[in-house]
């Protein structure tokens, strides 16, 4: 989507203090499951679409440095993961293509 622009984050500015980051990052995969969980491709009015966005937006003000190392390996794998269900939904990757294949795709 041209109007979004090449990051997932850039339509909207977070204008508030973010959460802590493993919280933000594990919001992000919760909506992201729930995203794909729905029945349907999301479109910018569904809620859950909506909801995700505005997590993905938060991601802006999250401040990273401070984790210790347990908690940035937690932060990037859900982070990682969350991305991952978006690209599937963002493909309308067919519904029996398993995000393991998706994966397999990406890093070629």
């Amino acid at each position: 989507d041209e109007k979004a622009g090449p990051v997932l984050n850039t339509r909207h500015v977070w204008n508030c203090r973010a959460r802590p980051p493993v919280i933000v990052a594990a919001d992000l995969l919760h909506k992201a499951m729930l995203l794909h969980l729905r029945s349907g491709p999301p479109d910018e009015s569904c809620p859950e679409w909506k909801a995700f966005m505005e997590v993905a937006e938060e991601l802006q003000m999250v401040e990273i440095s401070l984790l210790f190392r347990r908690a940035e390996v937690a932060f990037f794998l859900n982070l990682h993961n969350a991305l991952m269900l978006h690209t599937h939904l963002h493909r309308q990757s067919p519904p029996g293509e398993s995000l393991r294949g998706l994966r397999s795709k990406l890093l070629r």
